[in-house]
């Protein structure tokens, strides 16, 4: 697995990224934000637990990561991350990470 930390305004945001045995393909996706238990975070598991379920019957990932880049709600604004100095959600911020963490993924 592939995991990778952002911070988005006070937000504190884990995403890993797990693969089948073959250490290439993508099979699940984990998206932990905010605090446990929360609104926010419950929202997060939920797009993750979809997401790895998509990704299990064959959605290719740079059509969910192309999905969620660009989308915009709160949180939103600066990161303090050198690759991803801003962003404008917490998908825009996950879906720029995967597209660039993806590239030849069809």
């Amino acid at each position: 697995s592939i995991t990778r930390s952002f911070k988005l305004e006070d937000v504190e945001i884990v995403v890993t990224v797990g693969f089948y045995g073959d250490g290439v393909r993508p099979c699940e996706l984990f998206i932990n934000c905010g605090t446990r238990g929360s609104t926010l975070s419950g929202a997060f598991d939920s797009a993750a637990i979809a997401a790895s379920l998509a990704l299990q019957h064959g959605m290719p990932i740079r059509v969910l990561a192309g999905k969620w880049r660009g989308q915009g709600f709160a949180p939103s604004g600066l990161t303090g991350d050198k690759v991803y100095p801003m962003a404008s959600s917490v998908m825009d911020l996950v879906g720029r990470w995967l597209l660039d963490l993806f590239p030849e993924a069809a």
